[in-house]
């Protein structure tokens, strides 16, 4: 008598269990949908040199378009651009000396346009230097 009342506690929370666990499938309670910024890499990039910013989601659909920021010191929007595919895609952009300013660090946000919280930003920041082409002329 004692083993069955045993195995009808046992059996009675492996039912609990299972029927709190069945309504929320595990990759849906684990899986977060993160972009990853694969490029551009640290530098330093030359102002007035193209670069080229990629990214990859595996949860995003190709057919949903992105955001991309550049942001100075991790806080200030410098530049913004549009891209296609958010699931794998890259863009060119040129390091403008509007923006661009040696000393200040620069990384690379990439977000979902529909839902912005979603998004990446690059690992490592970029710098940037003038090379003697940039430089103002003095007469």
């Amino acid at each position: 008598m004692f083993f069955g009342n045993k195995f009808l506690s046992l059996l009675s929370i492996l039912v609990i269990f299972a029927t709190l666990a069945i309504p929320f499938p595990l990759d849906k309670r684990l899986s977060t949908t993160v972009i990853a910024v694969t490029a551009p890499g640290p530098g330093p990039w030359a102002i007035g040199s193209k670069q080229n910013a990629s990214w990859f989601c595996m949860t995003c659909r190709a057919k949903d378009n992105v955001n991309i920021e550049i942001i100075k010191n991790g806080r200030t929007v410098v530049f913004k651009t549009t891209g296609e595919n958010s699931n794998v895609g890259s863009k060119d952009f040129v390091i403008d000396p509007v923006w661009a300013i040696p000393g200040n660090l620069y990384n690379v946000r990439v977000s979902l346009q529909k839902k912005p919280k979603v998004f990446g930003i690059s690992l490592k920041p970029f710098t940037v230097f003038q090379t003697r082409m940039n430089l103002p002329i003095h007469f």
